[in-house]
């Protein structure tokens, strides 16, 4: 094959292919489909960095249990996740940063690194399928254009 040809395009049932949907993306739409995971995985990240640094200041100022500074760097990590997790939401609701938004996504359903584990895995999925789906993918795709 030539360079100057183009390689095929492969497609699926729903009428993507590798290089996104075929058909004009409808912005307002994906918006209104991001947006209750984007706001939701913003909380998560919130709640986990607050927490972190809820953890950080008792492992430091107070004492904490017993683990010294060890708690402090563990809790000062849940609190950069947590920031990680608020970033990707955010981004996933502007529908800008495709990858950060599957970070944030990601990073809110790892048990060891958002301590809200019990909200942080179900809104991480739902906001991981929503960034997924043709039609916000698009729109993540269509606002670099």
């Amino acid at each position: 094959m030539d360079d100057d040809e183009e390689k095929p395009r492969k497609r699926s049932r729903d009428g993507t292919d590798d290089r996104g949907p075929r058909y004009p993306v409808d912005r307002a739409a994906a918006l209104r489909r991001a947006k209750p995971p984007a706001v939701a995985l913003m909380l998560v990240g919130l709640m986990n960095s607050g927490l972190g640094v809820f953890i950080a200041v008792m492992a430091f100022v107070v004492g904490g249990m017993n683990l010294g500074g060890a708690e402090g760097v563990i809790g000062l990590f849940n609190a950069l996740a947590g920031l990680v997790t608020f970033t990707g939401g955010l981004n996933l609701l502007r529908l800008d940063g495709y990858g950060l938004a599957r970070t944030g996504s990601i990073t809110a359903m790892v048990p060891c690194v958002s301590p809200c584990l019990l909200l942080g895995l179900p809104i991480g999925v739902w906001a991981l399928v929503t960034a997924g789906s043709p039609d916000v993918r698009g729109a993540f795709r269509d606002r670099k254009a």
